[in-house]
């Protein structure tokens, strides 16, 4: 074994080095050579039950690197069950390694003995952060439930033991599905859904508080509401129950519920039909439509402002036999006040698609309609009201109605162009939207630095109407001008320099010297640009020194030019 041992010696070194930090490199490695025992000379102590069969000088480059430490990536050739987890961004493991940066050894210590448990629980395993694993605790997940109810070999939906043979179904904590009936028992047979969260809650499975029965196929409505459930879903045998498991459930599905005889009696004995709804109303067998007459018997039930209508405004002339009744369409009876202009649409401009009986407004036609129209609608324009853009039309004529057909759906179909036709070219080639959007004219895409002026320096803290600003005021084409600008410097800034630097050649500009990032930081260098060179001791002398302060009239400025450059204009 001394020479496996000889093999190992740098990374047991690491070993003996990290579990006795106190003793320097050379006393470590005496306490190598002088022992008899080579296992005592090489392990820091015996492997933990788990890895038992690793024991030995030869098998320690399957966790240790020479020369290092565990490695975690020898750690996960064998753990591949763990690698699996890791490779799809799952679990806590995830989390540990790939955020937090940790390695194996920080929470799974090796060579304790051989009754050390693996798994070092930081804060003890109650209360272990189970929100690190992806499966947050909820309800009496969190207060009533012990790790093991769950983690337990039966609950075992994926089988660590497929990745690696060793795994432990007994005491791993791999393996669980997220969904309840991994763990429980479907009390419902499979009458109802297998996600068990559309009905129920983690705070308990009674009350079912978020069942809706009008998501049924039969809705309660009037005096079946307060009835019991028990009343129409019995309990019955349950088929195939297996020891320890209930014998009876409640049946859900299979409901008779066609017609009301299937729970009530039919106190009139089939002489009025089997269709006890023509008559009568979940909201109590007295209660009807009113009148001599039930409409609803007919094949135009009476529904909505239909109900207040008078006979004879659709029986004209006392006509009631059904074969001389046009109702199919809305039109049989109504005008069509939009003039056909829904006539193109897939289903001929039927009324219904947008109204119903209960009135003409509000229209039923919403806003998700209306973006899949040719124009859906995005940002304000979600809160403009209908009419606003619907407008009337040919009003005082027979042919009134409100406009629902345009012809030009651009920008300025709707709105003014208050830029006068300064950006005619961008409304050629992009509309508005080049520089708008919906959600608010004021926030604009609008890159300045794409333009002939990009901005730089302190020009970028400068708000834009600064230069912007609002010309022909109180005329026609009164606009914020934006083109065409003057975008030389003396357009915005005073010449503080009262024309020292206009010569009768074409002015120098004012970042010959100066920057937008600071008036004060110039490019000048006297030596380069001015016809006095500073040498020797004047390069020391101050600027104020030379340019002082001159009055011209009622104006002070720093004389630059012309200067005397004699020496005695300076020295006397």
């Amino acid at each position: 074994m001394l020479p496996n041992a000889v093999g190992c010696l740098p990374g047991c070194l690491t070993i003996l080095r990290m579990k006795f930090k106190s003793l320097p490199a050379l006393t470590v490695f005496m306490l190598v050579l002088i022992s008899n025992n080579a296992y005592a000379q090489i392990s820091p102590g015996k492997l933990a039950k788990a890895h038992a069969e690793l024991e030995g000088m030869s098998n320690c480059t399957q966790c240790h690197t020479l020369g290092g430490g565990p490695d975690t990536k020898k750690c996960l050739a064998c753990h591949q069950e763990i690698q699996q987890r890791l490779d799809q961004k799952k679990g806590y493991h995830f989390f540990a390694k790939a955020k937090q940066n940790k390695v194996c050894f920080e929470c799974h210590s090796e060579h304790n003995g051989r009754e050390f448990q693996l798994i070092f629980w930081r804060r003890g395993m109650k209360n272990f952060n189970h929100n690190l694993t992806g499966f947050q605790l909820q309800g009496k997940h969190a207060s009533a439930v012990q790790c093991r109810d769950c983690h337990q070999a039966k609950h075992i939906v994926h089988d660590p033991r497929k990745l690696n043979a060793k795994a432990n179904i007994h005491t791993t904590f791999l393996g669980l599905a997220q969904d309840c009936l991994s763990c429980h028992q479907d009390e419902h047979q499979g009458q109802l859904s297998k996600d068990c969260l559309n009905c129920h809650t983690y705070d308990g499975w009674k009350p079912v508080t978020k069942f809706d029965h009008n998501n049924a196929r039969f809705r309660l409505t009037g005096k079946h509401i307060p009835v019991d459930c028990a009343k129409c879903h019995a309990i019955v045998p349950r088929k195939g129950a297996k020891k320890g498991e209930k014998f009876t459930l409640v049946k859900f599905v299979n409901l008779k519920f066609n017609n009301c005889s299937a729970c009530h009696r039919d106190s009139h004995n089939g002489t009025l039909g089997p269709d006890c709804k023509a008559c009568h109303q979940t909201g109590g067998w007295k209660q009807s439509d009113g009148g001599s007459f039930n409409h609803s018997l007919t094949r135009f039930p009476l529904q909505g402002l239909h109900k207040n209508v008078a006979c004879a405004k659709c029986h004209i002339g006392g006509v009631k036999t059904r074969s001389k009744m046009r109702f199919s369409n809305c039109t049989d009876c109504h005008k069509d006040t939009h003039f056909g202009q829904f006539a193109d649409r897939a289903d001929r401009g039927r009324c219904e698609s947008c109204h119903n009986v209960f009135g003409f407004v509000p229209a039923s036609f919403d806003i998700a309609e209306h973006n899949s129209s040719r124009y859906p609608l995005t940002g304000a324009h979600l809160s403009v009201p209908c009419v606003v853009c619907h407008i009337e039309v040919d009003v005082g004529t027979r042919r009134r109605r409100r406009l629902f057909e345009f012809s030009d759906m651009t920008c300025k179909g709707c709105h003014e162009d208050v830029h006068k036709g300064q950006f005619a070219r961008k409304m050629v080639f992009g509309g508005c939207e080049s520089c708008h959007q919906t959600s608010d004219w004021q926030n604009t895409r609008f890159d300045h630095n794409q333009s002939r002026f990009p901005l730089q320096g302190r020009h970028v803290e400068v708000n834009c109407r600064k230069c912007h600003k609002m010309v022909d005021i109180d005329t026609a084409a009164e606009r914020i001008l934006f083109k065409p600008m003057d975008t030389a410097c003396r357009a915005c800034h005073n010449d503080i320099h009262f024309g020292q630097f206009v010569r009768t050649r074409p002015v120098k500009t004012c970042n010959k010297c100066h920057s937008p990032a600071s008036w004060v930081k110039l490019f000048f260098d006297h030596n380069r640009d001015s016809l006095f060179r500073l040498k020797g001791a004047h390069k020391k002398v101050d600027c104020a020194e030379c340019h002082k302060f001159v009055a011209k009239g009622s104006v002070q400025f720093i004389l630059f030019k012309p200067i005397d450059h004699r020496c005695v204009n300076c020295h006397g």
